[in-house]
């Protein structure tokens, strides 16, 4: 009965926080987010803290890109520029909330 609360409460948490930092952004854009999050938090074996700050983070990297993309096309070489400081910004913040062992897990699954 406590693992089936803490999982309930738990699920609750992550949608709420993923609900409040994505309010900004499009459909496709949360979609995206979601898919993400769901991704590497499975392969990487991260727990909920950690889980928690990678959705902050995504969910800011995804604010970035979608500003960058209503000025430029997704692709051309302006947008590239402009979404590098974005991107550079959530790779510093998943050093930060994982673990050495756990990005080598997410390293390996992405060579598959």
């Amino acid at each position: 009965m406590r693992k089936l609360v803490a999982t309930l409460v738990f699920v609750l948490g992550v949608v709420f926080v993923n609900g409040v930092h994505a309010q900004d952004l499009k459909p496709n854009y949360v979609k995206q987010s979601k898919r993400i999050v769901e991704e590497r938090t499975r392969v990487m074996e991260l727990d909920e803290a950690q889980e928690k700050k990678l959705v902050i983070a995504t969910n800011e990297m995804l604010a970035g890109a979608q500003k960058v993309a209503e000025k430029h096309e997704p692709g051309s070489k302006k947008f590239k520029e402009e979404i590098r400081p974005y991107q550079k910004t959530f790779n510093q913040a998943l050093v930060a909330l994982s673990t050495v062992e756990q990005r080598k897990k997410w390293e390996a699954y992405k060579k598959k």
